[in-house]
């Protein structure tokens, strides 16, 4: 008798058809199973993570042994401060959309999570739950998140590009042509940059700081 789909009479299972070898039996499968629900538990260990370090950097846990919290997280864990505050960010957005009685799937992972801290809380909910929506075959991946917050920035930009242009009347009738040329030459590079996603945190928090001090110089 051929080999293939033969009964396994120790095991009472029944064989998967082989196909170039890439097939699994019905243990390989249950063990497969066994083992991704490990993996999926640990991914989701970012927010358990998360919380602990947020309660000791409230609370100043780390003070007995160390000046700040992130010496302390150096020190005791060895994570560099950006990845410390990246746990607790994470879990303060999934606080943010499990409390939402709508949403009914809940991100999986740290990096399905990343793409919304570049959303306004009340904004992280509605994206999300439009990534869930939009998944295709109800899958949600992490690239897929990040593709729906840059099609939801790129429709704010597009929107203050509107409001601008109903400025543009007064701003000509106010400033010179010098100004007139830098501020929508300044326009165009944060929209651009913005639209395509690679604006990084600490580049933005630098270019709104900068911002900040003309808006300064100017009222002074």
């Amino acid at each position: 008798m051929n080999n293939k789909g033969k009964v396994d009479q120790s095991s009472g299972a029944t064989l998967a058809t082989v196909f170039a070898g890439k097939e699994l039996s019905y243990p390989e499968q249950e063990r497969l199973a066994e083992l991704e629900k490990i993996i999926f538990k640990n991914f989701q260990g970012f927010y358990v993570v998360g919380c602990a370090l947020a309660e000791i950097q409230a609370n100043k846990l780390y003070r007995a042994a160390n000046e700040t919290f992130e010496e302390y997280c150096r020190e005791r864990f060895e994570i560099a401060r950006r990845t410390a505050y990246r746990y607790i960010e994470a879990s303060t957005i999934m606080d943010n959309v499990s409390n939402c009685p709508q949403i009914q799937h809940l991100p999986a992972n740290e990096a399905q999570i990343r793409p919304l801290t570049r959303l306004e809380p009340e904004k992280q909910v509605e994206v999300w739950n439009e990534a869930v929506t939009s998944a295709p075959d109800g899958h949600v991946t992490a690239k897929h998140v990040s593709k729906v917050v840059r099609q939801f920035l790129g429709e704010q930009v597009r929107e203050r590009a509107e409001e601008l242009k109903e400025e543009k009347n007064t701003l000509k009738q106010l400033v010179s042509d010098e100004f007139k040329e830098a501020y929508w030459i300044l326009v165009d590079v944060v929209r651009s940059e913005m639209m395509t996603g690679s604006m990084a945190d600490k580049t933005r928090k630098q270019m709104l700081k900068n911002i900040q001090g003309l808006a300064q110089l100017l009222s002074d």
